[in-house]
């Protein structure tokens, strides 16, 4: 291979390789989804009237058992509808969604389209893993591609050996240091001779916590003789083939030495091994209980059922538990609190995502203890694979009857494309920065009515402005404007379906968040920008704003000027968009496009 690895998965996957920073269109032939996101994602793919999905795989995996009436109904939905449109659906607690997928599914070559946490890692098998809304992953399931501008590539390479102190969570945080922010939004590829000596288990930890440590919008490994061992251990060796690139073409590179690492700062700290810890790291940390360390202080979270079977078979359950740890399953309740301060966790653990925890590895705790070096797990034990009867799927064209309940509702298909100049009203005008949680508020509320935009949008306008619900635009088309950036932070998607079910088409602001502004144009809303600083303090709550030639204007990638008909201003803004979602935005979001076109992949309609 001439060129890095990244370039042959997008190339692999309908996609060119442009310049950095212009339009690339990609269709990952994998798309996995919980029991959260998974929900929206497959009522917006309903929406879409398709009878079966265009993906090579799509696999429901929900994290957790049924907990209520409404949850119970959620995993029936989820079940019913997945099954039907051609999907397999696993049984809820067999695991980690993303350890399920890593080990029946994940091999060299494929590109993966997930949110859930831990999915990241499929990215040590030379996978592409990328991230989306879940109407961008509707509309992939559907047969259209995932818009993206070509992200920046980061050659990264591994020299020396790594030392026995540290594994993968060390190495990621030292070359975090070493980055300081570079790879924020790129792809991370890793090269080099060092990778001989980072075991799976340490490059599915690097590739997890990509995101969470580096900012990295994927990480790649080349698949190797490691890669085909771990595959072997899973039975399905078959699925193994050599894919590595070479050092050219990366848009920045970085050396970096693993034989200089430092000795990590490890103070007395709770330690956690969640539903996402690596079945290796269980198994090393009960080397350390067998050696007669006390782990009071340390918690096990089992990430479901095949886990507890295989960690129970060999022992390693009963040493952690007769040691001391807190060994609890996934379905506890207690499983998912908040970490305590100074807490030290293993795998892609949510507190580490949210600076409450530090990433660790068990090599770096087996020295903390005085212990010699956590010894590999042997080739032959491997990780667990799944057990038959865990994975669910239908036999094709079967449609199942639907489990569905009074909290979530297919979302209605808009088709109200931008075109000529509208007229609206403005709902709400923001003097500073809107995040989404200034949106619409995260909670148990929230995610209760996740499947419902109608509520989501009661909720919103409740948080933001008692009396936002009383004030219409014109013909339902309504406007709210902010002074400063608008839509950071999390829930991206659920505040934009809440945006638009407000009947807003239009939000203007100082900036946006680049995955807001791309959820809110997703669901049929135009993310336009102030030209100038001062223009925010001209349009207030009621007045009546026009847009010129809009569509014209998302055509031809022109601003889009505005006359402020109750006070006779003139101002200029321009769209807050990549040049791939333009026609997205001009359409009136992704589900009105796709229903528009009628796209039809692979024969499926």
């Amino acid at each position: 291979m001439t060129t890095h690895l990244t370039t042959a998965l997008f190339a692999a996957h309908g996609a060119g390789w442009p310049e950095a920073g212009r339009p690339v269109r990609l269709l990952p032939g994998q798309v996995l989804a919980d029991e959260d996101d998974g929900l929206v994602t497959l009522l917006a793919f309903e929406a879409l009237g398709r009878t079966r999905h265009a993906c090579a795989l799509l696999l429901v995996a929900p994290a957790r058992d049924a907990d209520g009436p409404d949850a119970r109904a959620d995993l029936g939905y989820l079940r019913t509808f997945s099954l039907s449109v051609g999907g397999a659906f696993v049984r809820p607690g067999a695991g980690a969604p993303a350890a399920i997928h890593r080990r029946g599914f994940a091999a060299p070559g494929r590109a993966l389209l997930a949110g859930v946490p831990g999915a990241a890692g499929s990215g040590a098998f030379a996978m592409l893993v990328l991230e989306a809304t879940p109407t961008e992953t509707a509309a992939v399931m559907a047969g259209d591609p995932l818009r993206l501008e070509r992200p920046p590539v980061i050659g990264v390479r591994l020299r020396g050996e790594r030392p026995s102190f540290a594994g993968g969570a060390e190495v990621l945080e030292a070359l975090a240091r070493r980055l300081d922010g570079a790879a924020a939004g790129a792809i991370v590829e890793y090269t080099g001779d060092g990778l001989a000596s980072l075991p799976m288990h340490d490059r599915i930890a690097m590739a997890s916590l990509g995101r969470t440590l580096l900012g990295a919008r994927a990480s790649v490994f080349p698949s190797d003789a490691r890669t085909r061992a771990y595959l072997a251990a899973l039975g399905r060796e078959a699925d193994w083939r050599r894919m590595a690139g070479s050092d050219a073409g990366f848009d920045e590179t970085c050396d970096f030495d693993l034989s200089r690492l430092a000795v990590p700062a490890m103070p007395e700290a709770h330690v956690r091994l969640g539903v996402f810890a690596e079945d290796d790291d269980v198994r090393a940390l009960a080397g350390i209980a067998r050696a007669g360390v006390a782990l009071r202080g340390v918690e096990v979270i089992v990430g479901g059922r095949a886990a507890r079977a295989a960690l129970a078979g060999d022992g390693a359950l009963r040493a952690l538990e007769a040691a001391g740890a807190d060994v609890r399953d996934a379905g506890d309740p207690r499983a998912f609190l908040s970490a305590e301060p100074g807490t030290a966790a293993c795998g892609d653990d949510a507190e580490v995502a949210a600076g409450r925890a530090r990433a660790v590895s068990l090599a770096a705790l087996a020295a903390r203890f005085g212990l010699a070096p956590v010894a590999e797990p042997p080739e032959e034990k491997g990780p667990a694979g799944l057990p038959d009867g865990e994975v669910l799927t239908s036999a094709p064209f079967v449609q199942l009857e639907l489990v569905e309940h009074a909290g979530m509702h297919v979302p209605p298909v808009p088709s109200l494309p931008f075109a000529g100049s509208p007229r609206g009203v403005v709902l709400r005008a923001d003097p500073g920065d809107v995040a989404c949680e200034d949106v619409l508020g995260r909670g148990p509320r929230a995610h209760a009515a996740r499947g419902d935009g109608a509520m989501l949008a009661r909720l919103s306008s409740r948080r933001a402005d008692a009396e936002a619900a009383g004030r219409t635009g014109v013909d339902g088309f309504s406007i709210v404007t902010a002074a400063g950036r608008y839509g950071d932070g999390a829930g991206h998607d659920a505040a934009a379906r809440a945006t638009r079910a407000l009947g807003i088409r239009v939000v203007i602001a100082g900036g946006f968040a680049p995955q807001h502004a791309r959820a809110l144009a997703a669901h049929g809303v135009l993310p336009l920008a102030w030209r100038a600083d001062d223009d925010a303090m001209r349009a207030a709550a009621g007045d009546e704003l026009e847009f010129t030639g809009v569509g014209e204007a998302l055509a031809r990638g022109r601003d889009v000027p505005i006359r402020v008909l109750s006070r006779g201003w003139a101002l200029t803004t321009r769209v807050a968009l990549d040049e791939a979602w333009r026609d997205v935005a001009q359409a009136g979001g992704l589900l009105a496009m796709l229903s528009h076109t009628g796209l039809t992949t692979n024969g499926v309609q």
